[in-house]
């Protein structure tokens, strides 16, 4: 399997799976957060923007001056996900709920930007139609003050169009697939062809698009989900999916 995706494992706690320094992108920071009923977790991130996404199960959550309450997500291709966008140096802690465990990723860039950090219900995501066999979800977009993240999710359909998305940012995914066989992408480097590569994508994947590339999703036999980050000297960019 080519370095630039990951087959992730079901790891309890906090699982680091993309680090800063990894080599491979240098804006993006990836982890998945696993709490069974009951725990709590706590961190601050001092030099990063931070994005927390609900993937499934239920959570609390809170900072170090809000209380969020609780919210709930079971399904991650039906329902608009919760998150929390803060800016460095906020303290977040949460805490499953329920009778089932919690999965929340979490996004990181560097920033030195300062602000309010933005509570995201899942009225709150803006849900497009993005082309044939495409939803996209924006979490994290222009509209909320971040230095340089956009985030969101995209859903795509069997037979859903990719476009190659912006080349000129970095670009992370975390993909689930419905496809017993995973997927397949392609990655065109602008600069070398022969650095291009296919990939096959299973699901519970981490894909990685450095600056230059461009994806494109070759076929799409079965409803797929991913959750992306863009790091870029602009935010008016495209995830490409």
């Amino acid at each position: 399997m080519s370095e630039l995706c990951i087959r992730l494992e079901k790891k309890p706690g906090y699982d680091e799976v993309l680090a800063e320094g990894n080599g491979l992108v240098e804006n993006i920071v990836f982890a998945l957060l696993r709490l069974e009923p009951g725990q709590c977790y706590t961190d601050c991130v001092s030099e990063f923007e931070t994005l927390l996404v609900l993937l499934e199960g239920s959570w609390s959550l809170k900072d170090q001056g809000n209380d969020y309450g609780r919210a709930t997500r079971m399904d991650i291709y039906t329902e608009k996900p919760t998150g929390l966008f803060m800016t460095p140096g906020s303290q977040w802690t949460v805490t499953a709920e329920g009778e089932g465990s919690c999965t929340v990723a979490v996004l990181m860039t560097p920033s030195d930007f300062v602000g309010d950090a933005s509570y995201i219900s899942a009225d709150d995501v803006q849900v497009s139609d993005a082309g044939p066999g495409r939803v996209m979800r924006e979490i994290v977009g222009k509209s909320i003050q971040a230095e340089i993240m956009l985030a969101g999710e995209s859903i795509l359909q069997p037979g859903g169009a990719a476009e190659k998305g912006s080349a000129e940012c970095e670009r992370v995914y975390y993909v689930r697939t419905q496809a017993a066989n995973g997927i397949e992408v392609e990655l065109t480097c602008a600069e070398d062809p022969e650095k291009n590569q296919t990939c096959p994508v299973a699901d519970e994947s981490l894909l990685i698009v450095p600056k230059g590339y461009s994806l494109s999703v070759k076929e799409i036999p079965s409803e797929s989900y991913f959750l992306w980050a863009l790091a870029g000297d602009s935010r008016d960019l495209h995830p490409g999916v």
